[in-house]
């Protein structure tokens, strides 16, 4: 938009955007499909097969450190996390708010769940499964159709304002800022941060501090850390996942994360 801009009239921009804006909410609802589509298979269960006790290992491994308080915060809009931290009995081991029925078979999130509960997994960019109804944002239940999927797939310059102006995300974009002004370990996994400023802006706000430790861990470890380097003025802690080919090594992977 920025090169369209120097050559045309604002109002040709304008249709520009709500042209964009047609073909972006398109795409979303075809990758938002794709991944309902991947739940409705089983695709999400049959992964769970392959991790039969990593949820089991990481609350013993919690407990083991003493661990008071775990928050993840994902960029991705899929069920995989969430699938792997599912008990065998079923149920998630971690909250990520949404507790009390909303309108059209969905589920609200609480404010105070998601903060007071000491196991977060927060979709920071939405999830195939957050729906924007009447302009709030709900979790659809398993077996419906989500026809306005809630998943930021836009400029990264506009994510913090997108993210700001929805009430699910606004609310862990809020918590990740307050863990970050409190915690005192920050592991960044697999997230390259190149598309992250607001983020990245949120680092060098609240993490900033003596007493941190930041680690980040990819098949390429230090290109996050080159990313993450302008907004952090300590020691970087780099960590790959090239060798990670079992449950046992994500395990130990975890393990080492943990400790750093």
């Amino acid at each position: 938009m920025d090169g369209f801009e120097k050559i045309l009239p604002k109002e040709d921009i304008a249709k520009l955007n709500t042209v964009f804006s047609g073909f972006l909410l398109n795409k979303i609802r075809e990758i938002a499909k794709e991944f309902q589509e991947h739940e409705n298979s089983a695709a999400y269960g049959r992964v769970r097969t392959y991790f039969p006790n990593l949820t089991t290992e990481l609350e013993q491994m919690i407990r083991d450190k003493n661990l008071s308080k775990v928050s993840i915060f994902t960029t991705n809009y899929d069920g995989i996390l969430d699938t792997l931290t599912t008990w065998p009995r079923g149920g998630f081991m971690f909250s990520d708010g949404f507790a009390k029925s909303g309108p059209l078979s969905t589920l609200e999130m609480v404010p105070e769940y998601t903060h007071g509960n000491k196991l977060i997994l927060a979709h920071l960019h939405g999830s195939y499964k957050f729906s924007k109804i009447y302009g709030r944002t709900y979790k659809k239940r398993d077996g419906f159709d989500n026809e306005e999927p809630v998943m930021v797939f836009n400029n990264p310059k506009m994510k913090e304002e997108i993210v700001r102006n929805d009430n699910v995300l606004s609310e862990y974009f809020d918590l990740l800022g307050t863990c970050l002004s409190k915690y005192d370990n920050l592991v960044i996994l697999g997230n390259s941060m190149e598309a992250e400023p607001h983020i990245k802006k949120l680092i060098a706000r609240n993490f900033n501090r003596n007493g941190t430790s930041l680690t980040v861990c990819s098949r390429s470890p230090d290109a996050i850390a080159a990313e993450v380097k302008p907004f952090y003025s300590r020691k970087i802690h780099e960590e790959t996942t090239r060798g990670v080919e079992t449950e046992g090594d994500l395990i130990n992977l975890f393990d080492r994360l943990t400790t750093i």
